[in-house]
């Protein structure tokens, strides 16, 4: 199928994204979609394949390819030039996202993420929000082209 979402109102689009779901359950079949449309792949999909200039860079199931992909910590705060100098000044690389007004810290533990909060914390900074974004099939596909297929 090729894009076989696009141009359908809300309604079409659900009906179609279940009977790609349903197909192979009850025929045992596999369909093979092609589309643009990172967001409605990542609902449908089990396997994926991206190709980029012509060469398949990736193809296995989407879940391995999730796991490729960093989880980033996104720290809203006060002062974000200032903490990131002071963050890494205590040893943890973050980054500021200017667009976004705040940090991130790529693929953190539970206890550097911790540390972290609490070292902004007794150092006076106000924290606003820490938050865990995982990287959907666009943000991935993104990274995979950009870096020439090298998560």
């Amino acid at each position: 199928m090729d894009e076989p979402t696009n141009g359908l109102d809300p309604e079409g689009i659900r009906e179609i994204r279940d009977m790609i779901q349903e197909l192979p359950k009850k025929y045992e079949m596999t369909v093979l979609i092609s589309s643009h449309l990172l967001h409605e792949v990542e609902q449908t999909a089990t396997d994926v394949g991206i190709i980029h200039q012509g060469n398949l860079i990736f193809q296995d199931h989407i879940d391995v390819l999730r796991k490729q992909s960093q989880v980033r910590l996104y720290i809203s705060i006060d002062q974000p030039d200032v903490a990131t100098e002071f963050l890494r000044g205590q040893g943890i690389e973050v980054t500021r996202e200017i667009q976004d007004e705040c940090l991130y810290l790529p693929d953190p533990t539970p206890v550097v993420a911790g540390n972290m909060n609490r070292l902004l914390v007794e150092k006076g900074f106000q924290v606003y929000r820490l938050e865990e974004r995982k990287p959907s099939l666009e943000d991935i596909f993104l990274e995979l082209t950009k870096e020439e297929g090298k998560l």
